[in-house]
C-alpha cells in the first residue's frame, strides 16, 4: 500500500479514503488523515478537491491529520467547514475563501 501512497497513483489512495470516512474507529480516522496528508505533499489540488467535498462530513482526527501541511488560512477555512455551527450544507470549497474576502473590503 505504501506505494500507492508515495506513487504516482494517487486515484487509488483518495478512492480507499472515501470508502473509509465512515469507518467507527479513531484509529482508522488517524490512517485516512495520514493518507490524504501524504495526498496533499504529492498533488495539493488533489487535496483541496476532496476536502472542498468532504471536509464537512470528515471525522475530525481525520481532517486535522489531512490539513497538517495546508497554511493556515486554508486550514483554518477547512476546520470552519466542520463546525457544527456552519449551516451552508453545499460543499466546502475553498473558493468560498476569496468570496468572503471581497465582501469584507
Amino acid at each position: 500500500y505504501q506505494r500507492r501512497v508515495h506513487g504516482d497513483d494517487l486515484k487509488y489512495t483518495v478512492k480507499m479514503s472515501k470508502l473509509l470516512l465512515e469507518d467507527p474507529h479513531d484509529l482508522i480516522h488517524k490512517a485516512v488523515g495520514w493518507m490524504l496528508r501524504e495526498v496533499g505533499k504529492r498533488d495539493t489540488k488533489v487535496l483541496e478537491s476532496f476536502l472542498d467535498e468532504f471536509a464537512a462530513k470528515m471525522p475530525r482526527t481525520a481532517l486535522r491529520y489531512s490539513t497538517e501541511k495546508l497554511p493556515e488560512r486554508k486550514r483554518a477555512h477547512y476546520m470552519k467547514c466542520k463546525s457544527k455551527t456552519n449551516d451552508d450544507s453545499s460543499p466546502c470549497g475553498i473558493d468560498k475563501i476569496s468570496k468572503k474576502r471581497k465582501t469584507d473590503k
